[in-house]
C-alpha cells in the first residue's frame, strides 16, 4: 500500500494516513511533530536534541521523503528532455533514488503525453 501525503492550508503541515489502522496524522514538517500516539506519548517528552526525537515517527520520516520527491518532481517537470537526461545521469550515480526517480516520472509523463497527443491527431487526421 502506498501511502500519501495530503496538502493542508498551512505548506507545512501535511496529512498522512497511518500505515496501520484508518486513522490520518498531522505533521508539522517544520516544527518536526506528528500528531500519532508513538510521537505524541514518547518521543515529545524527549529532549530536541535526542538523535530519537530528531529521527522523529515513521509519519514523520516519510512525509520528509516524499516532500522531497514532490519537489524534485515539481522542478523536474519545468526542465527540458536535455536538462532531465543530464540530471538522471547525475543522480543516479549519486545514488539518489528520490530525484531520479523525480526525474523518471517526469520523463515518463511525456512520454504518455506524446503518445496521447499522437494518438488525438491520428484520430483527426
Amino acid at each position: 500500500m502506498v501511502t500519501q501525503i495530503q496538502p493542508t492550508k498551512n505548506p507545512a503541515v501535511v496529512a498522512l494516513d497511518s500505515f496501520t489502522t484508518e486513522a490520518t496524522y498531522l505533521i508539522d514538517l517544520e516544527a518536526g511533530v506528528c500528531s500519532c500516539p508513538h510521537f505524541q506519548h514518547r518521543l515529545i517528552n524527549l529532549e530536541p536534541t535526542d538523535p530519537k526525537r530528531q529521527a522523529g515517527c515513521k509519519h514523520l520520516q516519510e512525509a520528509k521523503k516524499q516532500q522531497r520527491f514532490a519537489k524534485a518532481l515539481a522542478i523536474a517537470r519545468k526542465l527540458d528532455d536535455a536538462k532531465l537526461l543530464l540530471g538522471l545521469q547525475h543522480y543516479q550515480a549519486q545514488g539518489d533514488l528520490a530525484v531520479s526517480g523525480a526525474i523518471r516520472c517526469a520523463l515518463h509523463e511525456r512520454k504518455v503525453a506524446a503518445a496521447a497527443d499522437a494518438a488525438l491527431r491520428a484520430t483527426f487526421a
